[in-house]
């Protein structure tokens, strides 16, 4: 049976009452599992799924994926010339593609937990310059380019 289905039976008045109760006992049931004592993995254990992997006191970064996150942080996988020019007319046609519609367009690029706190990886390793995100934001930059973001530095600061 459907959540619609369940509230089919009460009354329109008493809907709003009875979706809060809900919400309240499913925060309740999330925050009596929060307050369950979890072991803290060994830093190093690599999830079952190969995904995830812990950091210092069980922080968990990610482990592995398409994006090959860990090659790009540490420099070793970096943009072409030809790469930089493609990612800067991907963004040019979404901003002409807004801009048809009359709508503003920015955006963001999402640091990755490594970036914003190297400290709790396993060990601790600063982030790349060379990395791909800082080459496309200085290509921008060059170009003058202000719609495109990267609040690594703001995330660090806690703002």
């Amino acid at each position: 049976m459907t959540d619609t289905a369940l509230l089919t039976g009460i009354p329109a008045a008493h809907r709003e009452v009875f979706l809060s109760l809900a919400v309240r006992d499913a925060m309740d049931d999330l925050r009596r599992a929060m307050a369950q004592p979890r072991p803290v993995l060994q830093a190093g254990t690599v999830s079952e799924d190969g995904a995830a992997i812990a950091g210092r006191d069980g922080w968990l970064f990610l482990h592995a994926g398409n994006n090959q996150w860990n090659e790009q942080a540490a420099g070793h996988l970096t943009l072409t010339p030809d790469g930089l020019v493609l990612w800067a007319a991907l963004l040019q046609q979404r901003r002409q593609a807004m801009a048809q519609q009359g709508r503003r367009y920015a955006h963001l690029f999402v640091p990755e937990k490594s970036c914003v706190y190297p400290e709790w990886q396993r060990e601790p390793q600063a982030p790349s310059p060379q990395r791909p995100v800082v080459q496309l934001m200085a290509h921008l930059a060059a170009q003058g380019v202000q719609d495109v973001h990267y609040p690594l530095a703001a995330l660090r600061a806690g703002i």
